[in-house]
Formats: structure tokens, C-alpha cells, sequence
């Protein structure tokens, strides 16, 4: 990124492209021209899951 140019881009929850794609990761955050159209929380679980 540099100063004024576009920020788009997306937050994904995951250690790399390939693991997003390959788990099909939900898109945390959006960002267009620098302002977000959306925010979501990563979901957090109670139980431990042995995946």
C-alpha cells in the first residue's frame, strides 16, 4: 500500500492464501477506497474442536 493510492482489500482468518482457500474462510473484514464496508468478529468457541 502506499498513500494515496486505493485500499482494497479483504481480512481473512487464516495463516495463508492456499489454507483460506483450501478451508473456504469466511471474509472477517472488507476494504474499499480505504473505508470498510463490513467488519465481522472471528468466531471464537467454548468447546475445544479437534479438527
Amino acid at each position: 500500500m502506499e498513500e494515496g493510492k486505493a485500499a482494497n482489500f479483504i481480512v481473512l482468518n487464516e495463516s495463508s492464501v492456499y489454507e483460506a482457500i483450501r478451508k473456504r474462510v469466511n471474509v472477517l473484514a472488507s476494504v474499499r477506497n480505504g473505508d470498510f464496508l463490513f467488519r465481522r468478529r472471528a468466531p471464537e468457541y467454548d468447546i475445544p474442536l479437534d479438527l
